[in-house]
């Protein structure tokens, strides 16, 4: 039958029979090979998993958590401390020295004001009018624009 097909038909047919019977031979081992390699990754990834998740329980809450009761503690002895100073000057904290040098800020933070906003305006998140540097009357002004300058 190939004999009386055309030279490139002829050709492309054995080429074909070939392909095919090269890609079927040794296909058991290179299977066994393959699921064994499959196998180990797989016991690996189960072994590192299991790992990863005895660092995260053991060691990662524990920080967290002692992390916590550091912050905590430390907060309280800095409230004890600013009591202390207060019986210390009949109940007021005493007066900062305001330095001209500090808190100058030339131009806007490119995301806005809201980190740096005076406790009496409460736009920012985070206000802790107590824990301020200066009250809110002594403060300079944050921007060029509050000073006069344009």
């Amino acid at each position: 039958m190939l004999q009386t097909l055309r030279p490139g038909i002829r050709s492309m047919l054995a080429r074909s029979v070939q392909r095919k019977a090269y890609a079927t031979a040794g296909g058991d081992a290179l299977g066994e090979a393959f699921v064994k390699e499959r196998e180990a990754i797989k016991s690996h990834a189960a072994s590192s998993s299991e790992l990863w998740r005895k660092i995260t329980y053991y060691v990662a809450f524990p920080s967290i958590v002692l992390a916590l009761v550091n912050a905590y503690n430390l907060a309280k002895e800095h409230e004890h401390h600013l009591e202390h100073i207060k019986e210390e000057n009949g109940g007021e904290l005493p007066e900062r020295i305001h330095y001209d040098y500090l808190n100058i800020r030339n131009k806007s933070f490119p995301w806005g004001n809201y980190g740096i906003e005076p406790c009496a305006s409460r736009r920012s998140r985070v206000a802790v009018c107590e824990a301020n540097a200066l009250p809110y009357e002594l403060e300079p002004p944050l921007f060029p624009e509050d000073r006069g300058f344009t």
